[in-house]
């Protein structure tokens, strides 16, 4: 049994990828049975080819970790476990902002794309009661944000989300300590 541990937040919506690996070169996927426990959600599965399973999951409650298994049959006859631990947490940037200022603040996604095609299609931001989001801006692969107010010595939640031309969804908190420079 091969076993994978990543880490996902409540609200994303995001695919998984499970592959027959070395010595499997002359055998394909027949078929695939999915395993998924209680507390997150199957969006969907597809084989996007003869040696890789991928299934599409959401939800989770923050600070558990959920064993999603596939059972690979192959054509030759042989049957694979293959295990991915989703651990659910958030993703949290912290940042430093003078609360009588007006800053800039960027999430880099790239690393959470699924390949270099896959592109932030939609970005959006939610501030936390006392912060005011005054612009924002997205590209290929980063999210943007200007952020003014706040109190001192205050630390504020402003959490952002992006959907990618891929159907992915995801979110990033970016925790805003609030001091005076």
């Amino acid at each position: 049994m091969t076993v994978r541990r990543c880490k996902k937040d409540p609200g994303a919506k995001l695919d998984y990828d499970l592959a027959l690996g070395a010595g499997f070169e002359n055998d394909t996927i027949a078929s695939v049975t999915w395993i998924v426990p209680d507390g997150v959600v199957d969006e969907g599965q597809d084989t996007p080819d003869t040696h890789t399973a991928r299934i599409w999951i959401s939800g989770g409650t923050l600070g558990v970790e959920y064993p999603i298994t596939g059972r690979l049959t192959t054509v030759g006859g042989r049957i694979l476990d293959r295990t991915i631990y989703l651990q659910i947490a958030e993703n949290v940037k912290v940042v430093t902002k003078d609360p009588d200022s007006t800053e800039d603040f960027t999430i880099k996604w790239g690393r959470w794309l699924a390949s270099k095609d896959d592109l932030i299609d939609v970005a959006s931001w939610e501030p936390g009661e006392g912060i005011a989001v005054e612009d924002d801006s997205y590209t290929n692969r980063t999210a943007t944000v200007w952020l003014s107010g706040g109190s001192a010595d205050s630390v504020i939640d402003v959490r952002g989300r992006i959907e990618t031309t891929g159907g992915r969804i995801n979110y990033a908190t970016l925790r805003v300590q609030l001091r005076s420079q």
